[in-house]
């Protein structure tokens, strides 16, 4: 009899916390959307006259073209001269980072010992939503592979960014943007890829579509929140010891 009462007991016990956790989730989640509803009133478009991303690939192949036409006819003159453009092919090379990456978060992966800030996308933070889902898409691609990154710029933060490339030759940035997990940042990016952003990306993703408006309150307000709620769950554990 007491075992029954005992299993009968476990059985309240679960079922309550089981609905605690999904009344607790759909709180967060009406919490997360009444907070996107102020940075998503106006869907983003790409301005007027910025190229849209397969536009600027098909413009960077052809570039690439020309570009290797030229290393063609340099490594003819360097064959008819040994000694010739010793110090541009070194500085060039510089400029390419190759090997394995480590995945820090969703646009930040170390490659060849440098930590590079994924060229013209904004993913959201870790401890934002969708913050882990975000690192571990972009370790799922990076995982086992060979990373090809090309320096561009250094941003305002002394961060080296870079655009970074699969051995297929798929784009990081592309990639992430497509799944639903980065934002374009065209202040960055010129809007090239602006056309991949799925069509609910800028409302899940809002806490990113807010630092790109300068919407820097709703980030603190957040931020607050968040650690208000970590507070109370530190004193409940407190609490219960």
């Amino acid at each position: 009899m007491s075992t029954l009462v005992v299993l009968i007991v476990l059985g309240v016990a679960v079922s309550f916390w089981r609905r605690r956790a999904k009344l607790k989730k759909r709180l967060q989640e009406e919490e997360w959307a009444r907070f996107a509803e102020e940075v998503t009133k106006e869907p983003y478009k790409r301005p007027p006259g910025i190229p849209s991303y397969h536009s600027t690939i098909r413009s960077g192949r052809a570039a690439e073209t020309s570009m290797a036409a030229d290393r063609s006819a340099e490594a003819a003159r360097d064959e008819a001269d040994p000694l010739s453009n010793r110090p541009e092919d070194t500085a060039g090379s510089a400029r390419i980072l190759t090997g394995k990456a480590w995945v820090v978060d969703g646009d930040t992966i170390d490659v060849a010992g440098v930590r590079l800030r994924l060229f013209g996308i904004d993913a959201p933070e870790m401890d934002h939503p969708y913050g882990i889902r975000a690192k571990r898409s972009m370790q799922g691609f990076c995982k086992g592979r060979i990373i090809t990154a090309e320096v561009v710029d250094e941003d305002a933060h002394g961060r080296t960014v870079a655009k970074c490339f699969l051995p297929d030759g798929r784009d990081l940035s592309a990639e992430l943007v497509k799944k639903g997990l980065a934002l374009d940042w065209p202040k960055y990016s010129a809007g090239v890829y602006a056309d991949l952003e799925t069509e609910d990306a800028r409302k899940k993703l809002w806490l990113a579509a807010a630092r790109q408006k300068g919407h820097m309150h709703v980030w603190r307000r957040f931020e607050a929140q968040q650690a208000a709620k970590n507070a109370r769950r530190a004193e409940t554990n407190v609490a219960a010891k």
